[in-house]
């Protein structure tokens, strides 16, 4: 099972360990079921805890098995363990109970899953230098449990990214003393360093099909610039044949250039960033559109989703709603054009596609009827994290707002239909529209009060209240207190600063909810005093 922790989901809860079961093939599936009872049997209705980290799992524990289950729950509590109360300061206890049941409910099953499968469980996660505080909690739970036995956890983070307040590195701290108390075997931790020289010239000489010494002037100007990096040797290699300086001669049938070893040197630049964004750049337009809205999204993302990013008029139509709309044909056509340009990014090494995934039942539009069947749909990922980060950054300085914007509002849509939405859409049009708020309300020059009033009219800013009210529902609902409380904060500063009208019919439901939410997460992160004063104005305004 792998997963990989992306820098954008910062604030998304259990995002590090959150793709773990999104890829898993059939015979592991078949597998699973075979422990679902006695999955069940521990967890009762706890088991729907699962659901909210790893959303694939819905066949396992879906609400009709549950109700086939035992319907005990791990808790004393009569409350349904998927929510939390929002009651002031005794919530508190509610909070650490809810918790303590989603990290047994986890632990739990992995524990499971580790003693009863047949083969041993491998957990691989990646870039851990980005990973979440609940992932990293969890991962340090498994680690320093001693009756776990049976699994293989290894992961990779870039040592250059964490210091020594890292929340990995203070974890891997505790989990060596743990495991030491234990008597436990240590972990073993290996360095990864960049390729030697002979090492690329060798890759070179085999990429080229030339011997290691015809191929060594090559060697020497690209290794000057990459330092053996495995990743920038690459793009530096297919930049030099964009530039014509490496060709194939089809006369002698082999790679050749005609440039010295310093010329070679002056044509790869310093900025080694600047390689992939020259390589983007040498895409076809509409292609790097695409990459400039995929890079906006996550680095894993289905075609349909930027299909409607780049084409706001099929969102409904992929939302199956009635009333003026494109035709199929050409809503097909459209998406054949766009897998079209992924699968180029494909080939050309800037995208991969980890497999066609099937989709839960996809409703397609059809003339005078709305047909509902089982789809394909695609799904590609960035081949790295600094071409994701590239493509991002070709977005004009003067438009960058306006294109986060735009695809900040249409995901937020997205987000809220029941078939296509996902957890993640909210969080990203969070992470995008409170970036523009923040920026509309410091421009150089003017004042906060008359900026926010010109540039965001109040329909606005209550729409980016809820959605940052139920970006915050998601976080708290896994216990995420950080992340819950930065939505949160987000949220009041979109509502009216006048008492009178922010108690109005209007906008008192989306305060009231906004401001216990912050309340328990203050209470969750132990700034009790805090929370107080959260629940002590609301209370004044009540009465």
């Amino acid at each position: 099972l792998r997963s990989k922790s992306d820098s954008a989901d910062g604030n998304v809860p259990f995002s590090s360990i959150g793709g773990l079961f999104d890829n898993i093939d059939k015979s592991a599936t078949v597998e699973f079921m075979g422990m679902r009872d006695a999955i069940q049997e521990t967890l009762g209705t706890d088991a729907r805890l699962l659901l909210k980290v790893f959303p694939k799992l819905e066949t396992l524990f879906s609400k009709d098995n549950m109700k086939r289950s035992s319907g005990k729950s791990t808790s004393s509590s009569n409350s349904d363990p998927t929510s939390i109360e929002s009651s002031g300061v005794s919530s508190s206890g509610k909070q650490k109970d809810t918790k303590l049941r989603m990290m047994f409910a986890l632990h739990f099953f992995f524990r499971t899953l580790s003693s009863r499968s047949k083969r041993p469980l491998v957990l691989f996660v990646d870039d851990l230098q980005w990973v979440d505080g609940l992932s990293m909690e969890l991962i340090q739970s498994i680690l320093t449990d001693d009756t776990i036995s049976n699994l293989f956890f290894f992961g990779g983070y870039r040592s250059n990214e964490v210091g020594e307040d890292h929340i990995l590195t203070k974890s891997l701290q505790d989990i060596k003393e743990k495991r030491d108390e234990k008597e436990l075997e240590g972990y073993l931790c290996i360095e990864l360093k960049d390729l030697p020289q002979e090492a690329v010239g060798q890759f070179i000489a085999d990429s080229l099909r030339l011997s290691y010494d015809e191929a060594l002037p090559l060697t020497n100007a690209i290794f000057t610039k990459t330092f053996g990096n495995p990743f920038f040797t690459r793009q530096a290699l297919e930049h030099l044949v964009r530039k014509n300086a490496l060709y194939y001669d089809n006369i002698t049938f082999r790679w050749d250039w005609n440039l010295q070893e310093k010329e070679l040197k002056e044509l790869i630049s310093d900025d080694l960033l600047e390689l992939v964004k020259a390589k983007i750049k040498h895409l076809d337009p509409k292609l790097q559109e695409v990459m400039m809205t995929a890079a906006c999204t996550r680095t894993t993302f289905d075609a349909e989703t930027i299909l409607v990013l780049l084409h706001p008029k099929f969102l409904r139509q992929s939302q199956a709603l009635f009333g003026a709309k494109p035709s199929e044909e050409e809503y097909e056509e459209e998406k054949m054009s766009l897998i079209d340009l992924l699968n180029q990014a494909v080939v050309e090494g800037l995208l991969i596609q980890p497999q066609v995934i099937k989709r839960r039942k996809s409703v397609r539009y059809s003339i005078g009827a709305v047909q509902s069947n089982e789809a394909t749909g695609e799904e590609y990922a960035f081949a790295h994290d600094k071409i994701q980060e590239t493509a991002r950054s070709l977005i004009c300085d003067g438009d960058e707002f306006e294109f986060l914007e735009r695809v900040g509002n249409i995901l937020q849509q997205r987000a809220q239909c029941p078939l296509f939405g996902e957890d993640w859409m909210f969080f990203t049009a969070c992470e995008h529209l409170n970036r523009v708020s923040v920026q509309y309300k410091t421009i150089p020059g003017e004042k906060e009060e008359e900026t926010k009033a010109d540039s965001l009219e109040k329909e606005k800013q209550s729409r980016l209240a809820t959605l940052n009210l139920r970006a915050a529902e998601l976080s708290i609902d896994v216990l995420a207190f950080p992340a819950a409380l930065d939505f949160c904060e987000h949220g009041i500063e979109y509502l009216p600063t006048d008492d009178e009208e922010l108690w109005s019919e209007k906008y008192k439901d989306t305060a009231l909810n906004l401001f216990s939410i912050a309340a328990q997460a203050k209470y969750g992160v132990g700034d009790n005093i805090a929370a107080e004063r959260y629940c002590n104005y609301v209370i004044g305004q009540r009465k």
